[in-house]
């Protein structure tokens, strides 16, 4: 390594020096999230589901598809009343709380569509790749 922003073991095609970012340049917090209890959400139907927090810490792998039968619906919920907070594919939705150790487990949201729209409960932070999204478009 030639110096700290150079170093030897470089991944293939990237030859530039690395840049230093703040942690609010390439992600971004969303605080917006709801209050429901379990007793408003069902298994059977629904506009819109509802990715727990106590879910995340206990029943979803690192990636989670929203269309398995194992994702809540909101009972009598209405995208519309959502859509500032509803989630999109690719984001990644942090626990904020638990009683142990798995305090900011991070799940990935994939299978929304237009037909199949998400948001997420309290305790929950969504976290949006502005990098990545910079660099995609």
């Amino acid at each position: 390594m030639t110096d700290k922003t150079m170093p030897a073991l470089r991944f293939r095609g990237f030859y530039d020096a690395w840049e230093q970012r703040k942690f609010s340049e390439i992600l971004e917090y969303s605080i917006s999230n709801n209050t429901l209890s379990r007793a408003n959400l069902n298994y059977d139907e629904g506009a819109i589901k509802n990715i727990h927090y106590g879910d995340i810490l206990v029943k979803f792998g690192s990636i989670v598809d929203v269309n398995q039968p194992n994702v809540p619906y909101v009972t009598n919920g209405k995208p519309s009343d959502f859509t500032s907070q509803l989630l999109q594919n690719g984001d990644v939705i942090v626990a904020d709380t638990a009683e142990d150790e798995t305090t900011g487990k991070a799940i990935e949201v994939t299978g929304i569509t237009q037909n199949v729209k998400v948001w997420i409960n309290m305790h929950t932070l969504q976290v949006l790749m502005k990098l990545l999204k910079m660099i995609l478009i």
